[in-house]
């Protein structure tokens, strides 16, 4: 087992991070990773809340507002918009 962490949304002032053991398991196309958890996309550190909220804030707000509210640096913005599109962008795809 791995201690993995993921970054979740705030709880006020104070930073949060949700930690679990996960097995790691060898995947034939991306190699060895940690297993799918329910709260989280493929390969990210991050909640799925978390990501639903920063690319909301991206859709609403500049890309700075969007760093400086979920304190992030602002290439974790493009990738959480990257991964949140990869997933939300085939099922709009797949629902026409």
């Amino acid at each position: 087992m791995v201690d993995a962490r993921w970054r979740s949304l705030d709880l006020g002032t104070m930073t949060a991070f949700l930690e679990a053991d996960a097995p790691r398991v060898t995947c034939p196309v991306h190699g060895v990773v940690v297993t799918h958890v329910p709260w989280a996309r493929h390969d990210a550190g991050h909640t799925r809340d978390f990501d639903a909220t920063v690319a909301w804030l991206a859709t609403q707000t500049s890309k700075s507002a969007a760093t400086a509210l979920m304190r992030i640096a602002w290439r974790t913005v493009g990738s959480i918009i990257t991964r949140v599109w990869a997933e939300t962008g085939e099922r709009v795809k797949n629902s026409v």
